[in-house]
């Protein structure tokens, strides 16, 4: 029984690892076909070909039937439900179970706890080895079950030999029962169904636990008659084995020798002995071959099971229990050796299915190359009708490859006047655009288009809004489009002109005020701007009045908001009397008023017009028979101011200056004074966000290259602070340098110059770069007594740099203010070998003297003597002169701010070798330095320059 067990428990786990293979095998067919999805109340696969639908489908499943002979379903979770959608399995009338319901157990362990089931179970009305596994779609939600199956007859026809040539004496057999009591396995030889009573089943099922770990042997009466039984339970299929001996078999040959006992027993005894010791050693031999064979089983090792088995059976060559075991266990084998061939063929066949699969998704690719060939073509026919639906309503001309007029519709003669025998050619189309270089350069554009592949390359105009000039000489504003369709140029013309005087229109409604007709504030900001922008070209002044009429409320209170409104109509006309037609006057609201004066040659023919308007609004007004009599205050600011930002700012200047002049009594005008409003409130506002950016690390250091322009050696960089505020802009440090000088926290912001600019020298040291970093230097920091010593500390810090590699820059002016401590300073630095630069040379005023008394080494020309050196040719002569006055007192020198080549050249011919500027690279972060430095490579015209040079030969 033990063995038998064993036997059964091998076959079964085998069966498992055959179900766990077949569901892999559904799980990929069933995946192969798309992602799964629930559209409408059903199970839909979603593939690149297409939507797949489960309902009522049972192609997978009759697939999977076909290779490997499982059963298989495909369940759909409906509600507290899993509900048969796709099978293969039969009710008990022989259809297709579909509609059924997945058992509670399973949808316990699948659904609800998304495990996977193994195991028999009750499959509409049939016991099955089943495996089970969870849907999920493209969420992760379980939304259903996949089922593979086999029956139990797959086992049984394995064990049905065993049990049937199993040998329990004459009248001896065995039963295979379920926990229920129905027999499904009978080798009964007295009864064709064999059944339990109910209180041997109790006793069964009572035994089924203890049988658990060993096989059980009890005398139960059954059917008036009493036999030996042996139990044991096979948890995996919760089946219980029963085999029956009846007493009376082995007992009545006792009887028969009875009498014969007593004479033999001495004799039976002695041989009993021996034939008990000869038969265990046999038996337990066999035994322990049948359990190796069991094992072998267990561990799918069937080739080497079935050849022990043969070896058994022909070692024991007698037809006893343990011969009919061994031929059992053989046939067993020889099933399972056949499943596992049949599993392989699946394994093939699953192997040529993804050859298919491979195969279809190359041709879903040619199909998606081809599809997008199809859209390219659907974009060319959609830009077509494109260009013709622009085309209405709208006036229309086409022009072929060949450059000329092919087509003028009806639409742009009515609009035009124009026939096609009037415009032949780009000419007589130049000649109908407007005076505007807009017009013109539209018109043109299109006729220099000759074909295709020049208009795929050029920029045609779209929705460009241009003037052409009608037959009569009238000027239409139109909307131009130009489009290509096939190998023609279409261009839609559609007229704006009427949208454009109501939108003139409107615009003027919306710039003027509406009682006095005066431009408004928004119109006054605008003209602000522009005359800001026109004076900073010039060298010429402006300047803003804001005027305030004083006691204007008590004629209105008095006299009503009609006189009111009369007072400010005549007192616009009195203003555009006394001002020139180039100034603009406007009224902000209420009694306030502006004037804009510009291209003002000096202060003093302003203030002749303010008291001329003083003069003028202070006289009497004629109202209803009345006298009317009102006055004003003025403020007045002039521009350029150092700063002045722009025309708002400037107003503001004047409206504060009005309240002055309100405040010293009325009737009276104030000047704005400039440098007395920038007050030291203001100044330590700047330098509060100074000092907060130094403390959030808002600074950086750009770097821009020195290069000997000769040679094209990168021979340094000068470092420059930059300010990165929170929202990612970067200010240049003429934005707020001004106001640190002559502070304490310019030396906080040297410092931290300092250090940072030998931080990243070191850096550069480290990947090998030797390059002379320049630094700038405040006056206030520089000329400090305890700047030599802390530069020395820094140079401790970092023991890599040279000092040589060092160079700090001073500008010329605030050297030569402290002449003597600055020369003390560079003396000290030079004894350490650090070098310093004298920058902006040629703004302070410099001569022999200073540069004997200022031990520098380099001299920096400023950038405002070489941007015009070209041009100017004082600024060349000033060049000429440093060059010369450099290399007398053995000064290198640096030209800054060369933007051009033309520059360098320039720089050249007088023997100025390095130079810094836009023309070399602009100022750069860290990292784009080390890019740049990678790349560089000298412009061609300076190195043919010195090549010819070198050569002898004439440089231009």
């Amino acid at each position: 029984m033990t063995d038998l067990s064993a036997l059964t428990r091998s076959s079964y786990n085998l069966t498992e690892d055959s179900l766990i293979g077949e569901l892999s095998t559904l799980r990929y067919v069933f995946n192969s076909r798309g992602i799964p999805e629930i559209i409408d109340g059903n199970m839909v696969l979603r593939g690149e070909d297409g939507d797949y639908t489960i309902n009522g489908n049972n192609e997978i499943v009759d697939q999977i039937l076909e290779m490997s002979g499982s059963q298989a379903t495909i369940f759909q979770k409906i509600g507290d439900e899993a509900v048969r959608i796709s099978t293969n399995v039969k009710d008990l009338k022989g259809e297709r179970a579909l509609g059924t319901i997945v058992s509670a157990p399973v949808y316990d362990a699948v659904i609800n706890r998304g495990e996977t089931f193994l195991g028999v179970a009750d499959v509409v009305g049939t016991i099955y080895l089943t495996a089970y596994e969870k849907i999920l779609d493209a969420n992760n939600n379980i939304i259903g079950i996949l089922f593979v199956g086999i029956t139990g007859d797959a086992l049984f026809e394995a064990m049905l030999p065993t049990i049937s040539s199993m040998n329990f004496g004459e009248t001896g057999h065995l039963h295979v029962f379920d926990l229920q009591g129905n027999p499904l396995l009978s080798q009964d030889r007295t009864a064709d169904s064999p059944t339990v009573a109910s209180e041997t089943l109790e006793k069964m099922l009572f035994m089924k636990d203890l049988a658990r770990d060993k096989p059980l042997s009890i005398a139960e009466p059954q059917l008036d008659q009493s036999f030996v039984s042996w139990f044991s339970y096979v948890d995996e299929l919760e089946w219980i084995l029963v085999a029956h001996v009846y007493p009376k078999e082995f007992l009545e040959p006792l009887k028969r020798v009875r009498s014969l006992l007593f004479y033999f027993l001495g004799t039976l005894v002695t041989l009993a002995i021996a034939v008990s010791f000869y038969v265990g050693r046999v038996v337990s031999h066999r035994a322990g071959e049948l359990v190796s064979v069991t094992q072998q089983l267990g561990s799918g090792d069937l080739d080497a099971a079935e050849a022990n088995i043969r070896e058994i059976a022909r070692a024991t060559g007698t037809r006893d229990e343990f011969t009919f075991f061994a031929n059992a266990l053989r046939e067993a084998t020889h099933s399972l050796k056949e499943r596992d061939g049949k599993l392989q063929a699946n394994e093939k066949r699953l192997q040529g299915l993804v050859e298919e699969l491979r195969q279809r998704e190359i041709e879903r690719d040619l199909q998606r190359e081809k599809l997008q060939q199809q859209e390219r073509e659907v974009v060319i026919a959609r830009d077509k009708l494109e260009a013709i639906a622009a085309a209405t309503n709208a006036g229309i001309f086409a022009i072929g490859q060949e450059g000329s007029v092919s087509y003028l519709s009806p639409r742009f003669t009515e609009l035009f006047g124009y026939e096609t025998l009037d415009l032949m050619d780009g000419v007589s189309w130049s000649m109908i655009a407007g005076n505007d270089n807009t017009s013109r350069e539209a018109l043109a554009s299109v006729f220099r288009v000759s074909d295709q592949r020049a208009a795929e390359d050029a920029e045609l105009p779209s929705n460009l809004e241009v003037a052409i000039k009608t037959k009569s000489n009238r000027l239409r504003n139109v909307l131009l489009t130009a489009k290509f369709s096939s190998e023609t140029l279409v261009v839609t013309l559609s007229d704006i002109s009427e949208q454009k005087v109501r939108q003139d229109h409107i615009q003027y409604l919306s710039q003027h005020d509406s009682l006095t007709g005066l431009p408004n504030r928004m119109l006054l900001g605008e003209k602000l701007d522009w005359h800001v922008k026109q004076t900073k070209r010039s060298n010429d002044s402006m300047c803003v009045a804001f005027l305030d009429l004083d006691g204007f409320k008590l004629i209105n209170d008095s006299h009503g908001h009609e006189a009111g409104d009369f007072v400010l109509k005549e007192t616009a006309k009195r203003l555009l009397s006394v001002t020139r037609e180039i100034d603009t006057v406007a009224r902000l609201g209420g009694d306030e008023f502006a004037i804009i004066m510009s291209q003002i040659k000096s202060r003093g023919e302003c203030t002749v017009v303010f008291r001329r308007i003083l003069e003028t609004i202070n006289s009497p007004i004629s109202y209803a028979g009345e006298s009317l009599q009102v006055s004003c205050s003025i403020g007045v600011a002039f521009y350029a101011q150092s700063e002045t930002s722009d025309g708002e700012q400037l107003l503001r200047q004047a409206d504060k200056s009005m309240y002055d002049a309100k405040i010293a009594g009325k009737n009276r005008y104030a000047i704005f004074d400039a440098e007395q409003d920038l007050s030291l409130q203001i100044k330590h506002e700047q330098l509060n966000f100074i000092e907060a950016a130094l403390t959030n690390q808002e600074f950086e250091l750009f770097y821009q290259p020195k290069v000997n322009i000769r040679t094209g050696v990168v021979l340094g960089a000068e470092a420059l602070l930059r300010w990165r505020t929170p929202d990612g802009q970067i200010r240049d440090p003429d934005s707020f340098l001004p106001a640190v000088h002559e502070t304490q926290l310019a030396k906080q912001l040297g410092a931290w110059v300092l250090t940072q600019a030998l931080s990243d020298l070191n850096g550069l040291i480290r990947q090998d770069h030797t390059l002379q970093i320049s630094i700038n230097v405040f006056p206030e920091q520089f000329l400090d007594q305890n700047f030599v010593p802390s530069l020395v500390r820094q140079l401790d810090k970092f023991p890599n740099i040279k000092p040589s590699m060092i160079e700090l820059e001073i500008v010329e002016t605030e050297a030569l203010n402290e002449l003597e401590e600055a020369s003390r300073v560079i003396r000290a630095c030079a004894d350490l070998g650090v070098h310093c630069a004298l920058d902006d040379f040629g703004t302070g005023f410099s001569s022999l003297s200073h540069l004997k008394y200022l031990p520098v080494t380099t001299l920096k020309i400023d950038k405002s003597f070489v941007t015009d050196v070209l041009i100017d040719p004082d600024d060349a002569a000033i060049v000429e002169a440093t060059m010369s006055l450099a290399h007398a007192f053995d000064r290198k020198v640096i030209a800054e701010g060369v933007e051009t080549i033309e520059q360098g050249l320039r720089l050249l011919e007088m023997g100025c070798d390095i130079a810094q500027g836009y023309a070399i690279a602009k100022p750069m972060p860290l990292r784009s330095f080390l890019t740049w430095l990678a790349g560089w490579e000298s412009p061609e015209e300076w190195a043919r320059y010195t090549a010819s040079v070198d050569d002898g030969k004439s440089p231009r």
